[in-house]
């Protein structure tokens, strides 16, 4: 079963459990209840990365106001593919990166203005939690 936020797919968890009925459940947002789920085996996974969508809105204005312009690297209408599965094996990372830093993550890798690199802007989370030899 799959849910288009992490309330209602908690909510459906819940009733799952009630009816005792064996099914998996998902849902999207990253919620810290909804990610100590998938960590516990509740949830069977999440799809995250939305509250990055104001990182990257950040770095392209970043990169516009130095000159790079980013509708010349994936035109005006952009499609920023930043959404993650997160899974039992990576949800406790993502939780770790997300809710208990307390320094502010280093979204400084997906600037053109300060990595000269060719292409299309590559907001991959992967590169963000990649802070120890564990990643997403």
């Amino acid at each position: 079963m799959w849910a288009a936020n992490d309330t209602m797919a908690l909510g459906a968890l819940d009733a799952a459990k009630l009816s005792n009925s064996r099914v998996l459940v998902g849902g999207m947002g990253a919620l810290r209840e909804a990610l100590e789920s998938v960590i516990d085996g509740g949830l069977a996974g999440i799809v995250a990365g939305d509250y990055f969508v104001g990182a990257w809105a950040m770095v392209l204005l970043y990169d516009y106001h130095w000159g790079k312009d980013f509708a010349k690297h994936g035109g005006p209408r952009l499609k920023l593919d930043y959404l993650s599965i997160i899974e039992r094996k990576n949800a406790r990372r993502f939780a770790d990166v997300v809710f208990g830093r307390i320094e502010a993550l280093d979204v400084r890798r997906y600037s053109k203005h300060l990595n000269q690199r060719s292409g299309p802007y590559d907001f991959d989370l992967k590169y963000l939690f990649k802070t120890t030899t564990q990643s997403l």
